[in-house]
């Protein structure tokens, strides 16, 4: 079997990791003794049962593989130079070390005794705090800003945003920012935007001990801790003068449409290191509905395999909160073939609400599906459930013709090697057709205007309340 070495044991590596555990010898290489899931860091801030919960151990991830606890010094070709180790030589190389990030948002410490007593520090801390200071108010900030006054709602929080506007790195509709603004002013959340720190504070951030600044703008600001949300910065430090060719002024690395290293065979980057200009998530993001892309069905009446595998990952999406409504669309041209209807009693099975499921009839292709959600269903955003392979350009496609999606990819259908070979193949050719039709825009069946997925959506959340 091949040897991987996948450097950066968070989200992505492990999924990776994972992925190919059973398929090659993977060898995972992370600094920290625990997975630290970044996603609740700054709810553990604020809850101390959420301190023990965020840190994960590694033992149970990979059946064959192996973890090495050390820091990467050095990468040359596919080899990686790790302390305490010495070089692990491998013929493929993932890249996954994501990004640095202040505290609390990340944790850097390779310790997770260091980094959990460092939470119970802030904890205590916030218990003795009247005011607290966060610098910046873009999503880490606001978030932060709500555990904080969650938690402790006699604090007093000001945020100070160099920018006019909060959010300001993000292309979020106008109302958006009001109705966030309106919620921190419920909450006593003090704004002040369209300005900096003259000097950062005397202390280090979650530490109490009060302090007063001043702002560029001449303001005084008095607090009695502080902390930082801002700062982000792509983890490539480690990588040699080889790769000073392909790494940008931010540190990110330049990969091809396959996330490939350029120039630099058998290397590959995921996540925050790269260029790819997306946003990267360490979970599917939440969006009204679930997409499901139709396959084939048996004459039984049952989905196949890679069917069943998208729609199972759909009802994970509903049960678990992050979706309201699933929109299955297929193909149904032909007497006696159905594929949403098949759809609909597969994820009937799975247990998930009638009244929760819209179906599309005119799915036949991914073309086809995404120009109806928009024109027919009305739908703007949404999480696109397909095979991993396929993943990348249905979800291109979906976004050329108006639909905000992110992909959210079946990884199992990896089992069967040969039908994943020739599919992974046959979306080579696939892409050229996707191409022509975006340029085109060629009109599918299209038909009247559908409530369904509206009336699903409502539907959910009537009766989650």
């Amino acid at each position: 079997m091949a040897r991987v070495t996948i450097v950066g044991g968070g989200y992505g590596g492990i999924t990776v990791a994972k992925a190919l555990d059973d398929v090659a010898e993977v060898t995972l290489v992370e600094q920290k003794d625990t997975f630290v899931s970044h996603a609740a860091a700054l709810r553990a801030a604020v809850d101390r049962d959420w301190a023990e919960k965020i840190f994960l151990p590694y033992d149970r991830l990979l059946t064959n593989g192996r973890v090495v606890h050390g820091t990467a010094l050095a990468v040359r070709g596919t080899t990686v130079e790790v302390s305490g180790h010495g070089p692990i030589e491998a013929d493929y190389l993932v890249l996954a070390t994501g990004t640095a990030y202040p505290f609390p948002a990340k944790h850097m410490e390779s310790s997770s005794i260091i980094a959990k007593a460092r939470i119970e520090r802030v904890h205590a801390n916030l218990e003795q705090s009247s005011r607290v200071l966060i610098v910046g108010a873009g999503a880490v900030g606001i978030e932060l800003a709500g555990e904080i006054t969650s938690a402790f709602p006699d604090i007093a929080v000001t945020m100070l945003e160099t920018s006019d506007k909060i959010l300001p790195a993000g292309d979020y509709k106008p109302e958006i920012r009001e109705a966030i603004a309106d919620q921190l002013a419920q909450r006593r959340v003090k704004i002040i935007t369209g300005d900096s720190l003259s000097f950062l504070p005397p202390v280090d951030v979650g530490v109490l001990s009060p302090f007063r600044v001043t702002t560029q703008g001449g303001r005084r600001l008095e607090a009695d801790m502080w902390f930082r949300a801002y700062g982000s910065a792509a983890a490539t430090g480690f990588l040699s003068e080889d790769y000073d060719e392909v790494r940008h002024y931010d540190g990110t690395i330049r990969v091809d449409e396959y996330l490939r290293v350029v120039d630099h065979p058998g290397v590959w980057a995921i996540g925050d290191i790269t260029d790819v200009r997306e946003s990267k998530r360490a979970d599917a993001a939440r969006a009204p509905v679930a997409i499901v892309l139709g396959a084939a069905v048996h004459a039984d009446g049952l989905p196949s395999p890679w069917l069943a595998h998208r729609l199972d990952i759909a009802a994970d999406l509903y049960t678990s909160g992050r979706t309201e409504a699933i929109l299955v669309s297929g193909d149904n041209r032909r007497a006696g073939y159905d594929e949403p209807t098949v759809m609909r009693s597969y994820l009937l099975s799975r247990g998930i609400p009638e009244q929760a499921i819209a179906l599309d009839y005119a799915g036949f292709d991914t073309y086809d599906t995404c120009v109806r959600a928009r024109r027919i269903f009305g739908i703007e955003r949404a999480l696109l459930v397909t095979q991993d392979f396929h993943e990348p350009r249905a979800v291109a496609i979906c976004r050329a013709v108006g639909v905000d999606v992110d992909g959210v990819g079946d990884s199992r259908a990896h089992s069967d090697r040969i039908g994943w070979t020739v599919s992974w193949m046959r979306e080579r050719a696939a892409a050229i057709k996707a191409v022509a039709d975006v340029v085109s825009r060629r009109d599918p069946t299209l038909g009247r205007q559908e409530t369904s997925v509206k009336e699903a959506v409502a539907w959910t959340r009537e009766h989650r309340r």
